[in-house]
């Protein structure tokens, strides 16, 4: 598994599981890849999410040409809010 080995993990803002999850079994720096939602409160509270979770890195994305949407309702389990 990539929390075995010696590799510095890029966690992204559409992971499937939850940064505090990963966090607790990563053995390596954590990054987070961040996509800035047009809710700059969600976006706010990743960021406050990522800091506690000891995330090192944070890697913001700018080569999207249109936001990300990212919501409850057009993500089929939702696991995108989890971040």
């Amino acid at each position: 598994m990539w929390y075995r080995t010696d590799t510095t993990y890029v966690v992204s803002t559409y992971s499937t599981t939850s940064i505090e999850d990963i966090a607790r079994i990563a053995t390596q720096p954590l990054w987070f890849q961040l996509y800035i939602q047009s809710d700059r409160g969600f976006t706010k509270d990743v960021v406050q999410r990522i800091e506690a979770a000891g995330c090192r890195t944070l890697c913001v994305t700018v080569d999207s040409q249109y936001p990300a949407f990212v919501t409850v309702s057009n993500v089929p389990d939702s696991s995108c809010r989890q971040i």
